[in-house]
């Protein structure tokens, strides 16, 4: 009875990190980007803010942390983190709405780079930190994505 209810208790755990567990399953990153975004346009979500700093090596402006509002799939304002101040319109292409990070990760597996590393969220799918170098020879050409405070505003029918 004693070694029925382990077995139950451990089938019961595994049951629950199985779909934390990507990685060890053995998912590509395809099959983790398709697993992911399927759970965010799941959840028809129409508006949302969210945190975005991008690192690489380019001018402070672009690296700066911002809060990014999305409605409707367009970026509808994009202002600095620390102060509060609208972004410049010429870094505006620096930023990017789910479904465009979502792009980057799927350009980066279509174009073979050398190290694409992802996090999603386990309960929204978007994702949480992104990490891209498309030739790992060649020096300062990494880009990296970090997503927080995903404030979800408004979901679709």
């Amino acid at each position: 009875m004693r070694r029925r209810k382990i077995t139950l208790s451990l089938l019961t755990l595994c049951m629950l990190f199985l779909p934390a567990c990507a990685a060890i399953r053995g998912e590509t990153p395809r099959q983790q980007l398709r697993t992911h975004r399927r759970l965010w346009d799941k959840q028809k979500i129409t508006e949302y803010r969210y945190t975005l700093k991008v690192g690489c090596l380019c001018p402070p402006e672009v690296v700066a942390p911002v809060i990014a509002h999305v409605r409707d799939g367009q970026l509808v304002s994009l202002t600095y983190k620390e102060s509060g101040t609208a972004v410049a319109s010429t870094f505006l292409a620096n930023y990017d709405t789910m479904d465009e990070l979502f792009r980057v990760i799927e350009s980066a597996i279509d174009n073979r780079a050398d190290v694409i590393k992802v996090a999603y969220d386990p309960e929204l799918g978007c994702p949480k930190t992104i990490g891209i170098d498309y030739d790992k020879r060649a020096v300062d050409d990494e880009t990296s994505w970090t997503i927080s405070d995903v404030e979800v505003l408004q979901k679709g029918p």
